[in-house]
């Protein structure tokens, strides 16, 4: 099983990219499908897998770059898609806010919490438009809330 998700991985690797520029939505939209598509296949494996904790990582932080290319004041309607799609960078970031809390690894806990907080903006903008974005953006704070309250 794990061979097949690798092969699926590598081909997610190879196609991403490829991509043309996320200067029109659609481009936007697929390049978060790409990287969408690689955090949840190593959603699972994360826990103990220290490479798919690194590539699950990398894909949130990918989504998180191409958010702040973005002028979301411009980008208009969006498609509905991207609401789990940033929901789930956001919870790979808490997963390791959560793991580096457990581990006593403290280092790089504000850059994943600024990275939460860069999405959530992006996920309020856009909230107003899309019933599913406020669902998720209500889900992502819960985790958020508890992840740092325990610290």
């Amino acid at each position: 099983m794990i061979w097949s998700l690798m092969s699926l991985d590598r081909k997610i690797d190879a196609f991403t990219p490829i991509l043309p520029s996320t200067h029109s939505k659609s481009m936007l939209v697929v390049h978060m499908l790409c990287h969408g598509a690689t955090i949840q296949l190593h959603h699972y494996l994360a826990k103990e897998r220290v490479d798919s904790r690194t590539k699950n990582l990398a894909a949130a932080r990918a989504i998180v770059d191409i958010l702040a290319q973005t002028d979301i004041a411009k980008v208009g309607l969006i498609d509905p898609v991207l609401a789990p799609l940033w929901t789930s960078a956001c919870l790979a970031f808490i997963s390791e806010i959560e793991h580096q809390r457990r581990e006593a690894e403290v280092v790089s806990v504000e850059s994943l919490k600024q990275s939460v907080k860069s999405v959530i903006a992006a996920m309020e903008a856009f909230a107003s438009q899309c019933r599913l974005m406020t669902a998720q953006l209500d889900a992502v704070r819960k985790a958020y809330a508890g992840a740092v309250e325990e610290e």
